[in-house]
């Protein structure tokens, strides 16, 4: 799935996608931990190469890597970036899930 597919799509609930990028040191430590999480709370979860979705990335203000967007229906929103601790209560606190 291309991240343009992503945001095509009709979702009934929000989805985490990851932008990361090859040999990124941040990126490998986040993408694991990301993906327990959002198993965890039952998100969905969609992972992009920045060297192949650079003009998504630009699109909707992508400048640092990892970084983790909110996509529903049809909108994207930067949630954060970079590779946090708190990865739960970042994905919490935008708004993936209720508390």
């Amino acid at each position: 799935m291309t991240f343009d597919n992503l945001l095509k799509s009709n979702f009934r609930y929000p989805t985490v996608a990851i932008f990361w990028g090859l040999n990124n040191f941040s990126s490998e430590l986040l993408r694991p931990k990301l993906r327990s999480e959002c198993s965890k709370l039952g998100v969905r979860l969609e992972e992009f190469q920045t060297n192949v979705e650079a003009q998504a990335m630009k699109n909707i203000g992508v400048v640092q890597v990892p970084t983790v967007v909110i996509v529903h229906e049809g909108s994207a929103r930067l949630a954060f970036s970079g590779n946090p601790e708190d990865v739960r209560d970042k994905l919490l606190a935008a708004g993936v899930i209720e508390r």
